[in-house]
């Protein structure tokens, strides 16, 4: 039986969601990837990819085939590790976003009147996340959500940073909430 026969039999995998926390033998992680199936239930790509909460940064493992049977849900974990990584790099992202932004002018989103506006509360807004205030996150959210303000401002010049930022934002208020 090949693994896409096996994958079309056995269904467990599919009851992973991308940012559920699971654990095996005492560890905890983030599904990082989930596959995807066609209408006939054949795998056409993607893993069951698991990023294990360690403080190896590049921990991660497919698990299909091996422990999906054995990986399980957990509704409440502080991910100490993977958190503190997400937010280096969230902050790092958001710095490159600062610097960007700082280079438009004028326009309007909400209640932001200006790109100015928008750079200079940006700016405070890493600041405080850099202090551990994570209160920004809300805003930082709603800012870099697709047709916000960040779009409103910068447009196709920073789609792909704002898409990544965005993403961030997703995976650490998910956690916030736990």
């Amino acid at each position: 039986m090949g693994m896409f026969d096996f994958l079309k039999r056995n269904k467990k995998h599919r009851e992973f969601m991308i940012g559920d926390i699971v654990t095996y033998d005492g560890e905890y992680g983030v599904v990082r990837e989930v596959p995807i199936f066609n209408e006939k239930g054949v795998m056409i790509s993607g893993a069951l990819l698991v990023q294990w909460d360690t403080e190896k940064e590049g921990d991660y493992e497919n698990c299909i085939g091996n422990l999906e049977y054995h990986l399980k849900k957990v509704e409440n974990y502080p991910l100490r590790y993977i958190q503190r990584i997400s937010i280096i790099k969230l902050i790092a992202d958001l710095e490159e976003a600062e610097q960007l932004a700082s280079e438009f002018r004028g326009g309007y989103s909400g209640d932001i009147l200006s790109a100015e506006e928008f750079h200079a509360r940006l700016k405070e807004a890493i600041k405080l996340l850099k202090t551990g205030n994570h209160s920004v996150l809300d805003e930082l959210w709603y800012w870099f959500a697709p047709t916000c303000a960040w779009d409103d401002f910068i447009g196709q010049d920073g789609l792909e940073l704002g898409n990544r930022i965005f993403e961030q934002l997703n995976f650490l208020r998910k956690q916030a909430k736990k």
